[in-house]
């Protein structure tokens, strides 16, 4: 028995909404792809408003968090907007290894579903609470890395 649980559901014709839950497993993380693969297959690159709930998640697998960064790389292309909503560690960590392994960095991360829905529809003045996952801007190199090269 599987304590992880997913849906993928069209809310609106150029939305997609992926939503995990409990201790994500391989398998469930498939299923998601497939769905999620299935519904995007004939979407135009950049088209797509992207939404992954991972509230309800409470931990992964090493292998479900690589089908998860498979995922995002797909949907990297067919996405104008991706957020995230979640607020503990764990999801937090997986979306944050996902957008970062796939290489995504306009992908932002909300604390609730309300504001993701703001953002995605085009209002992501600060007020939505939406914030980038990753900083496109290069990180600083201190004397220490210069050294070690």
């Amino acid at each position: 028995m599987t304590d992880s649980l997913f849906q993928v559901e069209r809310t609106r014709p150029d939305e997609l909404t992926l939503r995990l839950g409990g201790v994500l497993d391989e398998n469930a993380a498939l299923g998601c792809e497939r769905e999620a693969r299935a519904q995007l297959s004939l979407a135009k690159n950049g088209s797509q408003r992207i939404l992954w709930d991972l509230r309800e998640v409470t931990g992964y697998s090493l292998e479900a968090r690589a089908v998860v960064v498979r995922l995002q790389r797909f949907l990297a292309d067919k996405a104008q907007r991706t957020v995230y909503v979640a607020t503990r560690p764990e999801p937090r960590s997986l979306a944050l290894w996902a957008v970062h392994m796939a290489g995504h960095l306009d992908a932002c991360i909300a604390t609730d579903l309300e504001s993701a829905q703001a953002y995605l529809r085009g209002r992501g003045d600060p007020e939505t609470g939406v914030r980038p996952l990753v900083s496109a801007r290069p990180a600083p190199v201190n004397d220490l890395n210069k050294a070690a090269s």
